[in-house]
This record gives structure tokens, C-alpha cells and sequence, in this order.
């Protein structure tokens, strides 16, 4: 994905020194500001009464990167059972987040699982858990999705956090598998 994102330099620029010239760290000017990738770049404008603007940007793709690992107990369901989840994500790049973090989660097959969530709770079956650093936002029937909240809401850098869950799963008479996913 990096390698194709771009960023308008031209939003950067001060309102009353729009226009200038873009270089990047090697001092050749930049014909399309309007679409940069991660790299160093410097500004420069001048007015028409010589005052200067000056400054410079790095665009960098040092962003933390999340990976989710889901725990359901038990595996192997038959008829009406109380079903557990641990969700526990990692921050596998060892870099700290910045801004909210927000973990969407797919509603389960219709009206089949229902659960309430409890931010107090400390473990579910056999799952540990640290609800109190997970506010749940509810569901927009499609994903429910929770909001980190631990630490300022500053994901650790490298570190993991999980929240869980138990609920009541109906297979409704039917039989085969039902999949999980996040």
C-alpha cells in the first residue's frame, strides 16, 4: 500500500505563501507537488514585498501496523451453547500509535449470536482479558466495533491488548460450520 499512497503538498502550504516551490532532500524541484510519496521535501516562497517562507515535511510510513488473533471456546457446538471470544490485537512493528485506534468486528450470522458486553470483565472461559482498556461503540449492523482506551488511548508500541466476550449462540436447527472472522 505505501508504495502507491499519495500526499498534496500543496495542503501544507501557509495561506498567505501558496505557490511556492517544492524540492525534495536532493534539491531538484518537484514538477507534481499534488502527488508525493514518503521522502523529505522543502518549501520555499517568496511574496511580491520579499518576505520568505520557508520550511520542510517528511512524509513517512513509519505507521504502527495491528493484527488481530481471535480465540473462540469452545470449538466443537451443539444446540443452543454459551460461546467465548477473546480478540487480542498486536502491534507487531514496534511503533506507537498517534491516534485513535478502533478494532470493527463483523456482526455474527444474524440474529445466531448475541452477547452483552461487560468493559469490567477480566476473563471469560478460559481467556484473561483487559476490557477496561475497550469501549465498545455498538454495532451499525454490519460490524460492531470497539474503541482502545488504555493508556490515554496510546496503543503500546510492540505490546497487545485483548477484550472478550460471552454470548449465547443459537444454531437455529441447522447443522455444518459457521465461520469467524475479523
Amino acid at each position: 500500500m505505501w508504495g502507491t499512497a499519495r500526499v498534496n503538498l500543496r495542503l501544507l502550504e501557509p495561506v498567505a505563501y501558496q505557490g511556492g516551490t517544492w524540492r525534495r532532500s536532493t534539491g531538484s524541484i518537484l514538477t507534481t507537488p499534488t502527488s508525493v510519496i514518503a521522502g523529505i521535501y522543502f518549501y520555499t516562497d517568496t511574496t511580491s514585498s520579499s518576505c520568505i517562507a520557508s520550511g520542510s515535511v517528511i512524509i513517512a510510513r513509519d505507521a504502527p501496523d495491528f493484527t488481530p488473533v481471535i480465540s473462540i471456546s469452545p470449538m466443537s457446538i451443539n444446540g443452543i451453547s454459551v460461546v467465548d471470544v477473546k480478540i487480542e490485537i498486536f502491534e507487531i512493528l514496534n511503533k506507537p500509535t498517534c491516534g485513535i485506534v478502533l478494532v470493527n468486528i463483523p456482526t455474527f450470522d444474524g440474529d445466531r449470536y448475541n452477547f452483552i458486553y461487560n468493559q469490567n470483565l477480566t476473563n471469560v472461559g478460559p481467556f484473561t482479558l483487559t476490557n477496561a482498556h475497550w469501549q465498545y461503540l455498538g454495532d451499525n449492523g454490519l460490524f460492531h466495533q470497539w474503541q482502545y482506551i488504555g493508556n490515554g488511548g496510546t496503543f503500546p508500541a510492540g505490546g497487545s491488548s485483548t477484550f472478550g466476550f460471552s454470548g449465547l449462540y443459537d444454531n437455529q436447527g441447522t447443522s455444518g460450520e459457521t465461520r469467524f472472522t475479523v
